[in-house]
């Protein structure tokens, strides 16, 4: 079992009412959780898309979205190429060869028959 203090205000600008919430986990399933987990992640992941973009597709780590984790939101093709830009010579030079390895594997793995 697990217990929490939960603060809820009846609405805004009212007082908040606390709540000693207990929960039995023993009884529930590994889908139940996941099924709970899902609901969580989408809107999790759905407020994320709102202020950075909405993706046509898209895979996640459950880890990586676990509560407590922030979502880093993705760069823009203008901050990349800021990026690059602004970069020194040698930084330069290993963010193009880290791009073209990238590149040449997911080629590889596009091609490789199976």
């Amino acid at each position: 079992m697990t217990t929490i203090t939960v603060s809820t205000k009846p609405m805004a600008g009212h007082a908040a009412h606390t709540t000693a919430l207990t929960i039995d986990f023993s009884t529930v399933t590994t889908e139940q959780l996941q099924a709970g987990f899902m609901a969580y992640a989408i809107v999790k992941l759905q407020g994320n898309w709102r202020k950075n973009g909405i993706p046509d597709s898209v895979s996640v780590n459950a880890a990586d979205i676990a509560p407590g984790k922030r979502l880093a939101a993705p760069i823009t093709t203008d901050q990349a190429k800021s990026i690059i830009l602004n970069a020194t010579p040698e930084e330069r030079a290993k963010l193009i060869a880290e791009m073209q390895a990238l590149v040449d594997a997911e080629l590889e793995a596009a091609t490789k028959p199976e």
